[in-house]
């Protein structure tokens, strides 16, 4: 017997072996293409370079002494920490770039992830580029499409999904979500 995702851990096809008949829930999103993923990158960066430029004209503008601009790093580092470990801890579980984009940061098994883990991949990209970027490019081999990053902080990036209903999750051996997001608020569902 062979799966179409041959190599690719359990989590990410569903099982053959299943009586016929039985529901499996919806199929696992595709992992996001290399494309996608620069795509999604390029305009989260023209976003904190705006916003980053907007900052270093408003201090040069507000000081006399030039040598302010010099403690713009630091805080153009923790502007772009905060900005990726928030939106990608998020219920959206992506930066503005990637809902263009239309992907989104998981678990490897498939849930959303926690601030701690988006920090954690974050601060692991530094060394995807600190070795000549070729981690960045790890996403366009792997069979996952896992960068360096993703790899450490346990993660996958994978195409966004409408799933019908809402409340259930794509991997069938998780249980349907009590709570859903409806893009303003959290809603509480009743299960029978």
């Amino acid at each position: 017997m062979s799966y179409p995702l041959q190599g690719v851990p359990i989590d990410y096809r569903i099982s053959a072996e299943l009586p016929r008949g039985v529901d499996t829930g919806p199929a696992a999103p595709p992992f996001a293409a290399f494309w996608r993923r620069i795509a999604a990158i390029l305009i989260d960066w023209l976003i904190l370079a705006s916003a980053e430029a907007a900052l270093g004209i408003l201090v040069v503008l507000l000081s006399t002494d030039t040598a302010n601009l010099y403690e713009m790093g630091p805080v153009g580092a923790a502007i772009s920490w905060a900005y990726f470990a928030l939106f990608e801890s998020s219920p959206a579980q992506a930066t503005p770039g990637k809902m263009v984009a239309g992907i989104k940061v998981t678990e490897v098994g498939g849930g959303a992830i926690s601030f701690k883990r988006a920090s954690v991949r974050y601060w692991c990209k530094s060394l995807s580029t600190l070795i000549l970027g070729v981690g960045w490019v790890l996403a366009a081999f792997t069979p996952r499409r896992q960068a360096l990053h993703d790899m450490l902080a346990g993660t996958v990036v994978v195409r966004s999904l409408e799933l019908e209903p809402m409340n259930r999750h794509w991997d069938p051996q998780v249980a349907a979500f009590r709570e859903r997001w409806d893009g303003t608020r959290w809603v509480h569902e009743e299960h029978d």
